[in-house]
């Protein structure tokens, strides 16, 4: 079994790829930047899955007083205009025209919602209140719940996250977020086949979800099924096979099964040959292999940028103290 060094997923290695790479969070790292720690965003690669939010709210390219909205004929005019600024990442405008939909309809939750799932990329608690409010006034809103669990989960609010996600299941059995994020609840405790059980219910519910055949693979890995994990990741890259977050996860799976060189092939299409090198190497870390490991840290020391040396150097040191310890205090 995974011990909690390696639930906590790959610790210092450091970060080339040009997309930062973020999976599920501390229980269920296995990155492209091999990274962990309390920075780690556990969510993106689910909230992605329920909106694109690309922007910060408050990074916007003009001043919203500057900005006039086309004359809206109707609710729905404005509520498509706003999902159309949102999916061109305009994020700011986005949520003008959401406020401009609320101002219409002051009864629907939709606005609402959409406002909710941009404020959750940046700040989970102003999300968790806007969902908090929103499933008062509206019990019945699926994506409200759905929404509020993400909240609750991001900030570690494990059994609040399962209410609202078992209370959206109550209202729409097929509601594939509530039963992907159930399936994360599990996880972070623990109970990894009964995940494995709701991540491959919502496949069925939606077959080509990259993102939930993500968490599928990463809920292998932890449970020590290596090969289920690499036929995951590589089910998710036929979706999408530039995703550089899964070419990594790809690699991890492949290193713990002793495919070294397959691994690093996978990890050279998630970042650059150094990030590779740092990777490889953690691998071998994994797999006790620390001389092997200490080899490919130096190697991807001589290649990297003067920002990740300190990382490495500490990953080296990591490895230098586990083959002292294994060789009795006497390194060789």
């Amino acid at each position: 079994m995974l011990d909690m060094r390696e639930k906590l997923m790959l610790k210092r290695a450091s970060c080339w790829s040009a997309r930062v790479a973020i999976v599920l969070g501390s229980v269920l790292m296995l990155t492209g930047c091999a990274s962990n720690g309390p920075e780690a965003d556990p969510f993106a690669s689910l909230r992605r899955a329920m909106e694109d939010g690309r922007s910060r709210y408050h990074a916007r390219a003009r001043e919203i007083a500057d900005w006039r909205p086309e004359a809206p004929s109707s609710f729905a005019d404005v509520l498509r205009r706003g999902d159309r600024l949102r999916d061109r990442g305009q994020t700011a405008d986005a949520v003008w025209s959401y406020l401009q939909a609320m101002k219409l309809d002051p009864e629907a939750s939709a606005p609402g919602e959409r406002i909710g799932y941009l404020e959750l990329r940046d700040n989970t608690g102003r999300a968790e209140v806007i969902f908090e409010d929103l499933t008062n006034a509206h019990p019945m809103s699926v994506p409200a719940h759905e929404g509020l669990g993400l909240a609750r989960l991001a900030s570690g609010k494990l059994d609040g996250a399962r209410v609202s996600f078992e209370r959206a299941l109550e209202i729409d059995p097929r509601a594939i977020n509530a039963v992907g994020g159930l399936g994360l609840v599990h996880d972070y405790h623990g109970e990894h086949e009964t995940a494995q059980t709701l991540y491959l219910l919502a496949l069925v519910i939606e077959p080509y979800d990259a993102d939930v055949l993500n968490h599928l693979g990463l809920s292998y890995m932890l449970s020590d099924d290596y090969e289920g994990a690499v036929d995951a990741f590589r089910r998710a890259l036929r979706l999408v096979p530039e995703e550089a977050i899964l070419h990594n996860n790809l690699g991890f799976a492949l290193g713990r099964l002793g495919r070294y060189w397959d691994a690093r092939q996978e990890f050279l299409q998630g970042g650059v040959e150094a990030a590779a090198n740092n990777n490889l190497g953690y691998t071998y870390y994994l797999n006790g292999r620390y001389q092997q490991a200490i080899r490919n840290y130096e190697t991807a020391l001589a290649a990297s940028d003067e920002e990740y040396r300190l990382t490495i150097v500490r990953n080296i040191m990591d490895a230098q103290d586990a083959l002292a310890r294994e060789s009795g205090g006497r390194l060789h």
